[in-house]
């Protein structure tokens, strides 16, 4: 089972709460889940850290997670804060997977 979530706007406190609720349940089915971030604007600290949650719910779960669609500007932050070592970021298409 495979679940694409598209994420729009800011993700901020209040939207990264939603997300997490949706990629919970989605992983918990042991889901495969895709999380489009090419129209988010903005990722405040909550964000990070909910996407840094599913994924290592992914793991506990057997699920598997995929974030796609960086734009430039989200590239830079997953880069500045290191996450490139925790997600496998493809430089190419600015696509980032599980590693």
């Amino acid at each position: 089972h495979v679940s694409i979530m598209n994420v729009k706007g800011g993700m901020t406190h209040r939207h990264s709460r939603m997300v997490r609720e949706a990629g919970e349940r989605a992983l918990r089915r042991r889901a495969h889940l895709t999380i489009n971030l090419a129209d988010v604007t903005n990722l405040d600290c909550n964000a990070i850290s909910v996407l840094m949650g599913l994924r290592k719910l992914a793991d506990a779960t057997y699920g598997e997670l995929r974030i796609v669609g960086l734009n430039k500007s989200l590239h830079r932050i997953f880069r500045l804060l290191n996450l490139h070592t925790f997600f496998e970021l493809d430089e190419s298409s600015l696509v980032l997977g599980l590693r």
